[in-house]
């Protein structure tokens, strides 16, 4: 009924399981495996090896973590799909995000992530070798300390300089620098849009993100 599916938020020490309907709808029973070419640990896949003709029922995706790991962010599986030893034309995919454990944190003195601006515009990239930057203010507008716990960016053209192990203590700020490596677009004939992504103990709102365009010439 799909071939992928995202799991949001999973929180240290919890697990999420989510199903997948099938149906074998040939008139003959089938063989079924997967191949994982892309495996983040944390995805347990479940189902039948054989599917009788006619048959009908339940891929179950299970994504589990341990309190104590120190993995944050998103989680990525990809899984071949091999009928009768043919792969399918579509892999089946999943991803999750890991943050904390939030059951016992108290709400009203919780971290609270405020970045000053969420878009950052490079405009034109005029040389292949340019590098570019832009400040970003991140304030703890909550009232205990705010952890990053992970930096993620969809782009090797972006990054910025924010440490995973920072903490912004309550009621402060940190300035941080968004850089743009104009030898690293990947695709110098569309404009480029990527994303970084913040993970911090903020329960409210676990990851957010700054949207960073550019346009290569």
């Amino acid at each position: 009924k799909s071939n992928y599916h995202a799991f949001g938020y999973m929180e240290h020490g919890k697990e999420l399981i989510e199903y997948i309907g099938y149906t074998n709808t040939s008139p003959n029973a089938i063989n079924i495996r997967m191949v994982s070419t892309s495996t983040s640990g944390l995805l347990h896949v479940s189902m039948p090896e054989r599917i009788e003709a006619g048959e009908s029922g339940d891929i179950v995706l299970r994504y589990n973590i341990d309190d104590d790991s120190e993995f944050y962010g998103t989680a990525k599986d990809v899984l071949h799909i091999i009928v009768n030893d043919t792969e399918a034309t579509y892999p089946l995919s999943a991803q999750v995000i890991v943050v904390d454990n939030f059951d016992y944190m108290d709400d009203i003195s919780a971290p609270k992530l405020v970045i000053s601006k969420n878009f950052i515009k490079f405009g034109d990239v005029n040389t292949p070798y340019e590098v570019m930057e832009q400040q970003v203010t991140l304030t703890n507008d909550g009232g205990s300390p705010l952890a990053i716990r992970a930096i993620e960016s969809s782009s090797p053209a972006i990054e910025c300089d924010i440490k995973e192990d920072m903490t912004i203590d309550a009621g402060k700020s940190c300035d941080v620098m968004v850089r743009l490596y104009a030898a690293r677009i990947e695709d110098v004939y569309n404009p480029l849009i990527a994303r970084i992504h913040i993970i911090t103990n903020d329960p409210l709102r676990p990851m957010q993100s700054i949207k960073v365009s550019a346009l290569p010439k």
